[in-house]
């Protein structure tokens, strides 16, 4: 390793702090003389436990690799025109993007939740005909669907075999004349928005747009949780990067539940977690979980609002967490985290000193504000408008402390749920509303883990009982479903049925205000969801066969798919986090279990049908939650390898030496 003297980490922030593409990130890394891993994965994509990190002069050579393999498939550099990114995100991934902005191109970066018909219209529109993409059966499916309304060119992700091979098999490094002054103007990057009110639209960041998102790193060895191909995973991972510390990204294979959250953060020991709170629930309810959080120096949950229950248990625990605020359109606003030692106020929103004179909070009334995002931002995002951008994010401030604010809503009625998913309740509730027997229909599940309804009857409805009027409401309420996103659909437990006579607040047109219906009815609310974790248990008892053919027939019910086998996984068959939830819900309230509980990560925790039905009747047998019997093959592998042959030791050295600069 290189002498690191003053005068050389003096140059190299000087060249740093003058960044004018999104290249230059990695090349200024590759070229520090301190050789530190700026990123890490699990070197097994079914181990959390073993973290592979990577320098940036490692990565560089990666991205050269990816560079000369994507245009041996047809990709020239410079040609400026629009390449989209489709993959889990996996180091493959990080490769690919960063090559593709290498080579010249802006990088559409699509989710892996779009349907095809998102796909498409995202790619008219950016004028995208090529697509790099991963190989999981579920992205296939997806492209093929898209070729079948657009013509498309598709090449495969990179693999790690094509990527470091290419530069030792002779190939040149890659190097492309780039007027760094030019360049930073022009798009980097195109994400998108959610779709939430229609289908998504892109969202155009340049260079130095994107380049104002590390600038508010924390400087800490981080672990992020969250999918590359939205902004607030990719800013937190550039922010490390930057700040010449670790960014640590979760296995983009393996579902996120509490043990698999507990594995990865303590074979990690991050710094600072960046979370959704989702993910920040699961940690929280177990002991090993809160150990974690309170040893980590900050923990940060975006992508939704935390529920104040569960940030404020987090900061009586002494934890130091707090809520990171931005948007796609303009990069990170503020966060909670500046605050003084002694200031409790973790969900009030500090704004960013670089950008505070670019933010106007508009009151709207009753104590509210609109965030508005003046042209002059440096982040925002590329239009022909030179009209200030409003956000339709709604905050109060705080009652004694300037200029401090708390999110409470969006003004297009949106509902977040706590995994950060993103439910329009209008298009539902217009949709129930057509039937007779619904006088209203209201969608809550804001900062819950899956959404419902609050169904008022119409008068005409009074003589059925509540199973009778949903079982005659169900029809309607399966249309909605079928036109929403899988995550926005009412599962049949998940209504309230309100009386005739009860009223609810509406404006003089009729419609519900929404905020005070929430307020008015939140007992109703309450109870709804305490369902989900406090649901009594059913009484069916079934046999062991019987127990797989329920289940396969409960897993079929709530994706309206066939499973495979028994065997199938779960995770990789398509179950996500709600689906999850449908599937516990179900079976705790259907069949015996001995009185037990079922976690709230049962299906991922047990993987298949056949495993799960085994766990559960050992319950209805009063056997306990014991594992299978693993003792046969722990001997067999204890026999295959036992037979060492020669052994030679060599003993390894390894030297830490540190720097510190007065």
């Amino acid at each position: 390793m290189a002498h690191l003297t003053k005068e050389r980490v003096k140059e190299l922030y000087s060249t740093f702090g003058e960044l004018k593409v999104l290249d230059d990130i990695i090349r200024y890394r590759a070229a520090d003389a301190d050789q530190l891993p700026i990123l890490g994965y699990p070197r097994n994509d079914n181990d959390l436990s073993d973290y592979e990190k990577f320098t940036g002069q490692q990565l560089d050579s990666f991205i050269d690799g990816a560079a000369n393999h994507l245009m041996a498939h047809g990709l020239k550099p410079g040609a400026k025109e629009v390449v989209a990114i489709f993959g889990q995100s996996d180091v493959d991934y990080v490769v690919a993007f960063f090559a593709l902005s290498r080579l010249g191109y802006t990088v559409l970066c699509l989710s892996l939740r779009l349907a095809p018909v998102a796909i498409v219209n995202l790619l008219k529109q950016t004028g995208c005909g090529a697509i790099v993409h991963g190989d999981s059966s579920q992205t296939v499916k997806t492209l093929a669907a898209v070729e079948q309304e657009r013509p498309l060119t598709k090449i495969s992700i990179p693999s790690r075999p094509q990527y470091s091979s290419s530069l030792s098999n002779g190939a040149k490094s890659f190097s492309r004349q780039v007027d760094r002054d030019s360049e930073t103007h022009d798009i980097a990057l195109i994400m998108h928005s959610s779709g939430s009110t229609g289908l998504p639209k892109p969202i155009s960041l340049s260079h130095k747009s994107l380049l104002t998102h590390p600038l508010q790193g924390a400087g800490m060895h981080n672990f992020a949780v969250l999918p590359l191909y939205h902004i607030y995973g990719l800013s937190t991972t550039l922010q490390a990067m930057y700040m010449r510390k670790t960014a640590n990204l979760y296995s983009a294979r393996l579902p996120i539940t509490t043990e698999n959250l507990l594995i990865a953060t303590e074979a990690i020991k991050p710094e600072v977690l960046h979370v959704v709170p989702y993910s920040l629930g699961l940690l929280a309810e177990t002991d090993r979980g809160m150990e974690i959080l309170k040893s980590a120096k900050m923990v940060t949950a975006a992508g939704a609002r935390t529920p104040d229950e569960l940030g404020d248990r987090l900061v009586k625990e002494k934890v130091h967490v707090g809520v990171v605020f931005g948007f796609t359109e303009a990069g990170l606003l503020g966060d909670t985290m500046r605050r003084a030692e002694d200031d409790d106020s973790w969900d009030y929103v500090r704004i960013y000193s670089n950008v505070r004179e670019h933010v106007v909070m508009d009151p709207i009334g009753d104590n509210q504000y609109e965030c508005v995002i003046l042209r002059s931002h440096p982040g925002l995002f590329k239009s022909a408008s030179s009209e200030p951008w409003r956000s339709r994010d709604v905050f109060v401030p705080h009652p004694t402390i300037p200029d401090v604010w708390k999110y409470i809503t969006r003004l297009d009625d949106r509902i977040t749920l706590s995994n950060g998913e993103k439910v329009l309740p209008l298009p539902i509730e217009g949709c129930i509303r057509e039937n007779e027997l619904v006088r209203e229909a209201v969608v809550v599940g804001v900062d819950r883990a899956l959404p419902g309804v609050l169904l008022f009857r119409a008068q005409s409805a009074d003589s059925l009982s509540d199973d009778e009027y949903i079982n005659a409401v169900w029809p309607t309420i399966a249309d909605a479903n079928s036109r929403a996103e899988g995550f926005s659909q009412i599962s049949k437990y998940m209504v309230a049925v309100i009386p005739s006579d009860v009223n609810y607040p509406r404006t003089d047109k009729g419609s519900i205000i929404r905020a005070q219906v929430y307020h008015h009815f939140a007992d109703t609310i309450d109870e709804l969801y305490a369902k989900l974790d406090n649901g009594q248990e059913g009484t069916l008892k079934l046999s062991l066969p019987d127990l797989e053919l329920f289940l396969k027939k409960t897993y079929e019910e709530v994706m309206g798919v066939k499973l495979d086998s028994v065997d199938a996984d779960f995770f990789n068959a398509g179950i996500d986090s709600l689906n999850a939830i449908q599937m516990r819900r179900m079976i705790q309230k259907t069949l015996y279990l001995g009185g037990h509980q079922l976690s709230n990560n049962v299906i991922y925790e047990k993987g298949n049908i056949k495993l799960l039905a085994a766990h559960l009747y050992r319950l209805a047998q009063g056997l306990g939650d014991e594992e299978e019997d693993k003792t046969p093959v722990m001997r067999e592998l204890i026999d295959k390898y036992s037979a060492f042959g020669e052994v030679v030791v060599s003993t390894l050295c390894r030297v830490k030496v540190e720097y510190k600069l007065t």
